[in-house]
């Protein structure tokens, strides 16, 4: 049966939701004109679906929907068909047809380029040569009137160089020799910067997650761009000074890369910046666990480099990881009130099923920082836990800090307190090897459980009145030095540091 929770669920709804209002207006010219759609009951279903919903919030039941289709129900109670429920599925999967075709012709519409780049192909195959040329032209004019001098730029003048070649073959042009060259010149162009980006990708993977790709082409492509002048091209020069940067590490490049990205902004997509700032704040990362706490400054003004270009919210979702991870920056850096408007700007760009846990977490996240953890708490407790599998472990390590610190561990309560099944749960989460987790990252966890346990039981001991040696909390400290991966490292060493004093 075609339930009503899953009719506002479909992809029909779903597409629609994210239609402006004159975007929901064109699509119904659009159904409406004979030439897209013959069906009136198709017209009949989508403005009934627009007038009873037209902020998509509230439910539309099958019944409503039928009726826009034609049938009499007047009650939830009247049992549909199976026939009607075929015809409903039927006319919703027509729509949701049409919609897509609308959409594609929405984008191919405002890609100018693009629209004038397949022109030269109609022309081709309908053998109009004679007016190729002056459409060839203007279509050039137009890619060199783009500002960008990215990867698609480089394709796009591949892409014209070969019509010019095919366009001299067909017209019998035998001075071909030139357009030959150019073709392959800006063919070899566009794979270098093609090439590069996914060799940065796998490069920046290799160090985060610890696996291993093949590269068979990348020193031929790296002698390649050393010996000519490709790396004058704008992208290809990024990418390869990224590559240097990610496989070799030296502060230089990271600085000749920023001095470059912010004098030549202007050359690059919001798309491939958001690579670059990316790639560039990972590094930061790196350095930063490597004890180069300078570069907790330089990754906080990437990030807001980065946000005044609107690189991480120009369409697409802001990334839940990248929103944490910029608040946790900031709150190392103690840029409280900063956070606070960071959140309060941008929650509204992450995806719909983030929207809701990620901003609280974020403010938990604020809270314990301020040494606010009963708010602290409230703000995580308020977050359903099998929301977001990738954040499940990272809300259960905030919250085994925040029971640690409210100090409510007392002698009665060692074996009842909530801390310790919450350790124990995070215990058994680790222990399996779950394929959305890397093994770096299982380990990292796991690790933690394993030195925040042996805290605590130290912590136990002093609360009855044990003795608790102070060689074997300083063997302790001295361990985590040596344990890796390991996530807290300096929250653990600060909290062994109290049970010392």
């Amino acid at each position: 049966m075609l339930e009503n929770s899953s009719v506002h669920r479909s992809k029909l709804f779903e597409v629609l939701k994210t239609l402006n209002k004159k975007e929901l207006k064109e699509f119904r010219l659009w159904l409406e004109s004979p030439y897209h759609n013959k069906s009136e009951e198709l017209c009949n279903l989508y403005k009934g679906i627009l007038n009873h919903s037209k902020s998509f919030k509230k439910n539309l039941d099958r019944y409503s929907l039928l009726g826009f289709l034609g049938g009499s129900f007047s009650s939830s109670e009247t049992q549909i068909l199976p026939k009607e429920e075929k015809k409903l599925r039927e006319a919703m999967h027509q729509l949701t047809t049409q919609l897509q075709e609308f959409l594609l012709w929405k984008n191919f519409k405002k890609d100018r380029f693009t629209a004038k780049r397949k022109l030269l192909d109609v022309f081709m195959e309908r053998k109009l040569y004679k007016y190729m040329p002056s459409l060839l032209e203007r279509v050039r004019k137009e890619l060199e009137r783009l500002p960008y001098r990215d990867i698609r730029y480089c394709e796009h003048a591949f892409s014209l160089t070969e019509v010019d070649l095919f366009l001299s073959v067909i017209l019998e042009n035998r001075s071909t020799k030139n357009e030959i060259q150019e073709v392959i010149d800006r063919l070899r162009q566009a794979c270098l910067g093609k090439l590069l980006k996914y060799y940065c990708s796998a490069a920046s993977y290799e160090r985060g997650l610890r696996v291993k790709y093949e590269y068979p082409l990348k020193e031929s492509v790296k002698l390649q761009i050393e010996n000519s002048q490709d790396k004058e091209i704008p992208v290809v020069w990024v990418y390869y000074n990224l590559l240097k940067l990610l496989e070799e590490g030296k502060e230089s490049y990271y600085y000749d890369l920023k001095n470059y990205l912010l004098e030549n902004t202007a050359a690059f997509s919001i798309s491939e910046l958001r690579q670059f700032f990316n790639h560039m704040a990972n590094f930061c990362n790196w350095k930063i666990k490597q004890g180069q706490v300078i570069f907790l400054k330089e990754q906080h003004k990437i990030f807001k480099y980065g946000l005044s270009l609107k690189c991480w919210s120009t369409d697409v979702y802001f990334s839940s990881h990248q929103f944490v991870h910029i608040v946790k920056n900031a709150l190392q850096l103690k840029e409280v009130t900063w956070v606070n408007r960071f959140i309060e700007a941008y929650q509204k760009n992450l995806a719909p099923d983030s929207r809701t846990h990620i901003p609280l977490y974020c403010l938990a996240l604020m809270d314990f920082h301020k040494e606010a953890y009963e708010k602290a708490q409230v703000h995580l407790m308020a977050i359903n836990f099998s929301e977001d599998f990738t954040y499940h472990l990272e809300f259960r390590v905030l919250l085994l800090k925040i029971y640690y610190e409210l100090e409510q561990l007392k002698v009665g309560n060692l074996d009842d307190h909530p801390i310790n099944f919450e350790l124990e749960a995070m215990r058994q989460n680790v222990s399996i090897r779950n394929k959305k987790m890397s093994e770096a990252l299982r380990k990292a966890y796991s690790n933690f459980v394993n030195v925040f346990k042996r805290i605590l039981e130290r912590k136990k001991k002093r609360l009855v009145g044990q003795t608790v040696s102070r060689t074997q909390l300083k063997k302790l400290k001295e361990e985590l030095s040596t344990i890796s991966p390991l996530i807290e490292r300096d929250w653990l060493v600060v909290k062994i540091e109290q049970l010392l004093d």
